[in-house]
């Protein structure tokens, strides 16, 4: 009875190693390095913080101003295959924020934006939007 129980007790600890290992790696997943390096092309990581004075991504306009890119967590509500995306200017201040799904394209803020593709990771930390943003 005793070595029945002990084995209970390994496999137990066994399957409870096993699961934490893997909901570990689940976790640690992120998207794949940046495949394409064409101009305007830039993955956009989700961020805690988003400042339009000091964006943490952004492209050029026509005119060399720039305008700031950020995404953000999703909210509860948020489709599973999208992610917010805001396009941002300092002055005059203005934020153009949507949620956005791989494949969708529009203009905002002087910039044609293309999401190429939208990485919702198992943990929300690691999600990103691959965008080309371009000149409109």
């Amino acid at each position: 009875m005793t070595i029945v129980l002990a084995a209970l007790v390994a496999l137990g600890a066994v399957a409870f190693l096993t699961v934490t290992l893997v909901d570990r790696a689940r976790d640690a997943k992120q998207p794949p390095p940046l495949a394409s390096h064409a101009p305007g092309v830039q993955r956009i990581t989700v961020q805690r913080w988003f400042s339009i004075r000091n964006p943490p991504f952004g492209a050029e306009r026509a005119d060399g101003t720039k305008v700031g890119l950020s995404a953000a967590k999703p909210a509860p509500d948020t489709p599973s295959d999208a992610l917010p995306l805001y396009v941002a200017q300092a002055t005059p201040q203005q934020l153009v924020d949507r949620n956005v799904r791989t494949g969708d394209t529009f203009t905002a803020l002087g910039l044609r934006v293309t999401v190429l593709k939208v990485w919702r990771m198992p943990n929300p930390e690691h999600d990103a939007i691959d965008v080309r943003a371009v000149p409109a």
